[in-house]
This record gives C-alpha cells, sequence and structure tokens, in this order.
C-alpha cells in the first residue's frame, strides 16, 4: 500500500515537470501562463510561452499549426500546445497541454484585422489596416521575429485610427507588426497575420543654401525625401511649394531666436509662404520667421497666410509666424486641413511646437486645425484675429500653450480658442486677454474633452444678440460631455450671461465640472462665476456634476452671483445624489447678490 501510494506520487511529480518544460536541472525549460493542462474555459485565453534563459524556443502548434506566443484564442473549441525547446548542448525538450475554449457567440470579439502594410518613410516605419466595423479599437504589436517571441505592445490603450506611426525605431533594423481588434467591450480579436518591415535606413544628405542653391525653391526641387535643407541668415523672398518633398526645412540654428529673426522667408503678398499639399508624410518646418502671406485661394476664398497644409503631415517648430493678411483669409497664421483626395491615412496630422504666431489679420483664426490629430504645444498665440485657435478633429493635445489678446474682426464664437470634435485634451494653457462675443476665452462644441489645469483671465464676451446662449467671458460649453477640472478661471467679464463659465446642456449631454476655481467674474445678466442652461427638454438631464469647486467674489447684475441654474432640477454630486439647498459640497464666499439661483 505504501508503495503504490509512493509510485503514485512520484508518477505526479514527472508528470508536473514535464508540463513545465523541466529537464534534469533544477530549472524549466519553458513555463505557459494564461493557460493550464486541462482547463476549461468560457472567454478568451491568450498563452505565453516563455523559455528560460540558456534555454531557445524551437517550435510552438496549436492543433498541429504553428502558434505565435501571446496569440488569444478567441474561437471555441479544443486546443493542443506543443511545445518544443532546446537547451544549450542542442537537446530537445519536448511537452504539452490540452484544453477547452467554449465562447458563446454573443461573447466574440472582432474579426481578424485585414490588410495590415508596413512602409518606411524617412526615420520612421508607417503602419495601415483595413477599418472593421464591429472594432472600436486596435493595438499594436512588434518584434524581430516573426514567430513572436519578443513580440511587445507599442500601445497601452486600444487607438482609434487605423494607422500608426513607430518612430523608436534602429536603422538597419527589420521589424515584425501584428495588429489585435478590440470591440467596445475591450474584447479581443486574434491577431492579424505577421507583416515585416523593410529595412530602417536613415539616409539623407544636407543641402545648403545660398551656399549650394541660391534659392529654397531649388534646394526643394534637388532634394530627396530624408534631406535636411539648411538656410543661412538672410530675407528669401520665396513662395515655398514643398512638391511632395518629405524633408526637414530648417535654419541653421532654430534654437537660437536671433537665428530666427534673421532667417526670415517672406511671401511678399502673392500667396502662402510656405505650401504643403502633396500628399507629404514627414516634413519639418523649423526656424524661420514667415511673414507677408496671403494664403492659398480654393474655391473663392483665401486660407494659410503663413504655411498652408492639405492631407500631409508635418511638423513646424521655433518659428515666429507673423503679419501674414488678407480680407477673406482663415488661418492666417497655420491652416491645415486632412480633406484631400490621396487615400493616404497619415494625411493631416500636425506638431505645432514652440511657436510665436502673432499678429496675424484676415477674415479669422491665428491656427486653423481641420479634421485631423494634432499635437499643439508652448506656442504664444497673440493678437490675431480670433480665434486664436480653431481646432476640429479628434484626439488632439493642446497644451502649455499662451494664447493672449485675439480678438474678432467680426462677431465671431471663441475669442482664445474654439474646440470641437471627440476626445481632445485641454490642459496647462494661459488663456487671457482675449474677445469674442461667445466664449471669450474658450469655446468647446459638441466635444468630449478633458480641460485640466488651464489658467483662463481676463478675457470679453462681447454681446451682439439678446438671445439667451450668448456669453460666457472665460470658457463656454455648449452641449458637451466634458470633464472640467482643476481650472483657475478668473476676472473674466461678459455683457451677457455667465462671467466665468457659461455652460448649455442637452439631454443628450454630461458634464463633470470640480476642483475649479472661479473667482472675480462678472456678468451684465444672470451667472457671475457660471451660468447653467438647459437647452432641449427634459432640461439638464442628464445630471451636472458640480463638486469640490470655489465660487469668490463673481458678481452678477441679474441673478445668481456665483452659480445661474436655469430649467434644471439635477445639479448632482459624483455618486448623482441631487445637490442640497443650500449646497455644501461647494465653497462660496463674497458672490453677489448670491449664491445660487435656481430658475
Amino acid at each position: 500500500m505504501y508503495k503504490s501510494r509512493l509510485k503514485s506520487v512520484i508518477w505526479l511529480v514527472l508528470f508536473g515537470l514535464i508540463l513545465a518544460g523541466c529537464t534534469g536541472s533544477s530549472a524549466p525549460a519553458y513555463t505557459i501562463a494564461g493557460v493550464k493542462d486541462g482547463g476549461e474555459y468560457n472567454s478568451a485565453v491568450t498563452p505565453v510561452i516563455k523559455v528560460s534563459k540558456g534555454f531557445s524556443l524551437v517550435d510552438l502548434k496549436l492543433n498541429n499549426e504553428a502558434y505565435q506566443s501571446g496569440t488569444p484564442i478567441t474561437q471555441s473549441g479544443d486546443y493542443t500546445l506543443v511545445i518544443v525547446a532546446k537547451d544549450a548542448k542542442g537537446e530537445l525538450i519536448t511537452g504539452e497541454i490540452s484544453f477547452t475554449v467554449e465562447i458563446k457567440p454573443q461573447d466574440q470579439g472582432p474579426a481578424k484585422p485585414q490588410g495590415l502594410s508596413v512602409t518606411s518613410r524617412g526615420r520612421s516605419l508607417w503602419l495601415s489596416w483595413e477599418e472593421q466595423a464591429d472594432a472600436a479599437g486596435y493595438k499594436v504589436y512588434r518584434g524581430t521575429q516573426k514567430a513572436g517571441g519578443d513580440r511587445e505592445c507599442l500601445t497601452e490603450e486600444p487607438i482609434s485610427a487605423v494607422d500608426y506611426k513607430d518612430e523608436d525605431v534602429e536603422e538597419g533594423k527589420t521589424y515584425w507588426y501584428w495588429v489585435q481588434a478590440y470591440d467596445a467591450d475591450e474584447r479581443p480579436s486574434v491577431l492579424s497575420d505577421p507583416v515585416s518591415s523593410p529595412p530602417v535606413t536613415f539616409a539623407g544628405e544636407e543641402l545648403l543654401v545660398p551656399n549650394q542653391y541660391g534659392t529654397i525653391q531649388a534646394a526643394i526641387d534637388a532634394s530627396s525625401d530624408g534631406d535636411t535643407i539648411i538656410v543661412k541668415p538672410g530675407t528669401y523672398l520665396e513662395n515655398l511649394h514643398l512638391k511632395g518633398k518629405n524633408v526637414t526645412l530648417r535654419s541653421e540654428n532654430p534654437l537660437d531666436p536671433n537665428v530666427v529673426a534673421s532667417t526670415i522667408i517672406d511671401g511678399q503678398e502673392a500667396g502662402a509662404v510656405i505650401r504643403v499639399d502633396n500628399d507629404e508624410t514627414e516634413v519639418v518646418i523649423s526656424g524661420f520667421t514667415i511673414r507677408n502671406g496671403t494664403g492659398v485661394l480654393v474655391d473663392g476664398q483665401h486660407y494659410g497666410g503663413g504655411i498652408y497644409v492639405l492631407g500631409a503631415a508635418v511638423t513646424i517648430s521655433h518659428n515666429v509666424i507673423t503679419e501674414n493678411g488678407y480680407g477673406d483669409l482663415t488661418g492666417s497664421g497655420i491652416f491645415i486641413d486632412h480633406r484631400n483626395s490621396s487615400d493616404d491615412p497619415y494625411r493631416s496630422s500636425a506638431t505645432i511646437e514652440y511657436n510665436i504666431i502673432r499678429d496675424n489679420s484676415g477674415m479669422t483664426d491665428g491656427v486653423r486645425a481641420w479634421g485631423g490629430k494634432y499635437k499643439i504645444a508652448h506656442n504664444t498665440i497673440s493678437n490675431n484675429i480670433a480665434p486664436g485657435v480653431y481646432l476640429v478633429g479628434r484626439g488632439s493635445i493642446v497644451e502649455h500653450n499662451t494664447i493672449t489678446g485675439n480678438t474678432p474682426r467680426d462677431p465671431s464664437i471663441a475669442g482664445g480658442m474654439y474646440v470641437n470634435g471627440a476626445g481632445h485634451v485641454v490642459i496647462h494653457n494661459t488663456i487671457t486677454k482675449n474677445t469674442s462675443s461667445m466664449g471669450g476665452g474658450l469655446l468647446i462644441m459638441g466635444s468630449s474633452c478633458v480641460i485640466r489645469d488651464n489658467t483662463i483671465t481676463e478675457n470679453e464676451a462681447t454681446l451682439v444678440t439678446s438671445e439667451d446662449f450668448v456669453g460666457g467671458g472665460g470658457l463656454y460649453l455648449w452641449d458637451s460631455d466634458n470633464i472640467v477640472e482643476d481650472n483657475t478661471i478668473q476676472y473674466n467679464v461678459s455683457a451677457g450671461h455667465g462671467g466665468g463659465v457659461y455652460v448649455v446642456q442637452t439631454s443628450s449631454s454630461k458634464g463633470i465640472f470640480q476642483n475649479n476655481n472661479i473667482v472675480g467674474n462678472t456678468a451684465g445678466a444672470d451667472g457671475g462665476g457660471m451660468y447653467l442652461y438647459g437647452f432641449d427638454p427634459p432640461y439638464m438631464e442628464p445630471p451636472f456634476v458640480l463638486v469640490n469647486n470655489t465660487f469668490e467674489n463673481n458678481t452678477a447684475k441679474g441673478r445668481g452671483g456665483a452659480v445661474f441654474v436655469g430649467r434644471s432640477k439635477t445639479l448632482t454630486d459624483e455618486d448623482g445624489r441631487e445637490l442640497k439647498k443650500p449646497d455644501v459640497r461647494n465653497n462660496y464666499q463674497g458672490n453677489s447678490p448670491d449664491n445660487v439661483y435656481y430658475e
């Protein structure tokens, strides 16, 4: 009896060592995570096989077909996973496990992504794939082996785009890529088939102006993708056209303000100073003073006085863009639009950073970025025809900018910045001394944004109509499902409602407004600090969350010195509970004529 039980124990131990890939040494050849032998699963599983130090993976098969470690199994069935590893002496170690996956049809993830392609452009690799109707987002993976042994995820969260730019690549290497789709419930698809990149090359020559080429345009015409055109100080009377060239165009030292001030491209009021509209995918413009542009004439309207971009990808940095203008000019400093006849998915992406964009005139906008995904950061945007920034698209980042002194030529919406689209992040900006009839500092319309840690001060909304929805000296939120938190909104003025903040909310929108300081704002009508207006019945549904804000020394000539609540029953805390009357979840001090007024 004792010997029989001992034999059983020995057999179980040996069987476990085989599953773990153990040899005669103390360390296993490999380990398996995500599944176990004999397991039964009712959702997708992801087996991950890791070989130990001193071993290498020779073969991996799932139901007699090649398998890549880390690939989710999203289809029901009985599976056998066979692992073959090799030690330093070349001896093979083989093991296998079996398990069952049974997923209900309603629990299955999206279809396998198709159409993945990888191209080399400049110093980056560019990926694109087919959009799937059943996918809400995608993750991108990269490795150096087709089998995926060293595969890593490049996107921490699923991205909504069907393209990806991989800039963290090494010259001479070849990479393998996979894409995985996720639905709205975060259920994954199987990985796409692996696709190899071309070898990464950092080719490129330097072309010198005027040493080698008498004009900047001559250097552009002679350049190839990946080249750098370096321009010495001087005044160049040119209207430049990139003509599809993926090049870097820069002064001798873009980080030296004196070099930037003395390296001037003057458009002579004969069109846009720089034009990028031939499907360029990697253009850099850096270190110039760009002036006297009048834009590109399209269908009777002028666009892009300083820099005009259509359907291309650019980085615009360390420039002074100034004194561009024309009577009907839109995007007087910079105009970027995604619309183009090309099918290239990378059109209309831009980084605009560390520029001074000032004193541009026309009909509207210092910067207009339309329909793409943009990063606008560390710029000073001042004294332009309002708004200073006009942004439409999705998923853009606007951070660390100073937007000041922008005023409208005619009554307009938004003095400092206008934002429309979805998923934008507006953080760490200073928006001050801008003027408009509606949203003197910042206007968010129909967007799902995060607005955090901005200073919005001394802006003004000038009343030009008696309509209820005109006002908002500092911040205007129109039908917007936004998170607004940790901002300072002070000393703004509205000739109508909402000296500091104006909110228009319909039955489809929800807002969270928390941890903000609303101080010293003035309204000529109702809502000195904040005016809340429900536009369509049932008013203010779903609730507007208003917690942990400070309302101090705000003044209204009408009602609601701190807050005016119009046609609303559902001001709530973060848990959806209606605020008490008087409200104790926000701080009030020195507001006139009262704190909170309910209509």
